[in-house]
């Protein structure tokens, strides 16, 4: 990849990727602009994307990957951009089942909308598409609750605050904390009512799993709640009914928790970070020094400033970006970046958090590529030298090939249940023949197909070199 002289090289170069299978987006200075969902995605029955199936029947063998040609890619658009966000960008006619779960159309929709029009694009406007803070179904749910009557007077005090909002998740802002106060209610009512003795675990769950399932409810809601489609609710239940309720409830929360006075509900006072390093629990007297500041931000999981929480810990974020970027390939020192937190690990370094403000105010900072800006910038230079009086390791010669090889494919291999796992082993050979011997044995067992170019290139390095 980083020999690759074009788009098309970059795109080539990963031919030989096997995981993890994610977005790859990539540019050149020839203004070429490619995506790539790389990887190699195995080929296998639709039932297996349902449920776990038999894996010793022989019915739902995988059977090979997805060939490189035919992986989802998109090169040089009409509209000039693409945009992923998580989001499904293969169609319905791709003829390759890639995967059940993907991220709802939001934030890839609010990124798309601010693109169309966007024309002589400036690392300034890039820069404000990773702070786009409005959220559809926030809008969606606003103007259902505009016309559903309050059920008291603390209710009918929120929705005057809810008035006109365009469904900005700012920081400074009431009505998008009621909001999210709201849609916990909402949520927490219909998913007690599908998932039944199951809806407290998958709420407090963490993982992918049921957090998954969840997340995806939640968005089935929201076209549900916008069409009137009562087919999840519970019998008898209307929509307004619902809403009016999840209201009512969510803002008595959000008195309880925060006081009467309304003006101090902004969204900044409750969603905000709460990092803790692993260290932290075992040495509770160190925390203050090793935990990263909290701070607030805007945004939630539903915006491209993403900023997501758990059900069972509303609304500390644990969903954000673990870095934003825009580059300039015209101009490479034109480029920006920032970290959540700062380029050094080491709790005790000044560089250990020093990024962290500027990334909740969701800033920039450059991306200094050429070498003589980088050597008149640096705060610090780091020079490793060896004591040539005490060479390391100097009667090492590295290794080197010495024989040849020969293979032995498909051995199976009994293991402890019973199952029997097919093996090729690789042996240093001389003039085509096993060389004799004991060897040192490299194990490797893999999920994936043995065959891929890969695992054979590295088996004949080692055997080569005994």
């Amino acid at each position: 990849m980083l020999l690759a002289k074009n788009a098309d090289e970059i795109d080539e170069s990963m031919r030989l990727w096997v995981d993890p299978c994610n977005n790859f987006v990539f540019g050149d200075t020839q203004g070429n602009i490619g995506y790539l969902n790389r990887g190699q995605v195995p080929i296998r029955t639709i039932a297996n994307a349902w449920l776990p199936v038999p894996g010793w029947t022989g019915e739902h063998e995988w059977e090979g990957s997805i060939p490189f040609e035919d992986l989802t890619r998109i090169s040089n658009p009409d509209s000039g951009f693409f945009v992923t966000a998580n989001n499904r960008i293969a169609g319905e006619d791709y003829p390759y089942f890639i995967a059940l779960d993907f991220a709802p159309e939001y934030r890839a929709r609010r990124i798309h909308d601010r693109l169309t029009d966007m024309t002589g694009a400036t690392v300034e406007d890039m820069a404000a598409v990773h702070s786009e803070i409005v959220s559809i179904p926030a809008q969606v749910y606003s103007e259902i609750i505009a016309r559903t009557p309050p059920r008291n007077v603390l209710s009918a005090a929120a929705k005057d605050r809810m008035a006109g909002w365009d469904g900005s998740m700012h920081e400074d802002s009431v009505a998008a904390t009621i909001y999210s106060a709201f849609r916990q209610r909402l949520h927490r009512q219909i998913i007690n009512h599908l998932l039944g003795p199951l809806a407290d675990q998958a709420l407090v769950a963490g993982g992918r799993g049921a957090p998954g399932h969840v997340r995806q409810i939640s968005s089935l809601l929201v076209t549900h709640a916008q069409n009137g489609d009562t087919s999840l609710l519970p019998p008898g239940s209307a929509w307004n009914t619902l809403i009016a309720g999840a209201f009512a409830d969510g803002v008595a929360d959000l008195s309880d928790t925060l006081g009467d006075d309304m003006d101090t509900w902004t969204w900044g006072r409750v969603h905000q970070t709460h990092p803790t390093h692993p260290l932290s629990a075992a040495f509770p007297e160190m925390s203050e020094q090793l935990d990263p500041p909290s701070v607030s931000m805007g945004g939630d999981g539903d915006t491209p400033q993403a900023g997501s929480y758990p059900a069972s810990d509303p609304y500390t974020m644990t969903g954000m970006s673990v870095a934003r970027y825009v580059w300039d390939t015209a101009d490479w020192d034109n480029s920006r970046w920032i970290v959540p937190l700062g380029s050094s690990g080491h709790a005790g370094s000044p560089h250990y958090a020093d990024q962290t403000s500027t990334w909740a105010d969701v800033a920039l900072i450059p991306a200094t590529y050429s070498w003589d800006t980088l050597e008149s910038e640096a705060q610090t230079v780091q020079t490793l030298t060896s004591d040539v009086d005490k060479p390391v390791r100097s009667s090492y010669k590295g290794s080197h090939q010495e024989y040849g090889v020969t293979i032995e494919q498909n051995v199976m291999v009994d293991m402890r249940d019973g199952v029997k796992l097919a093996t090729d082993i690789y042996y240093p050979a001389i003039a085509g023949v096993r060389a004799s011997g004991q060897f040192p044995v490299i194990l490797e067992r893999t999920p994936y197909d043995k065959s891929v170019p890969v695992k054979p290139t590295k088996a004949n390095f080692f055997a080569r070199r005994g």
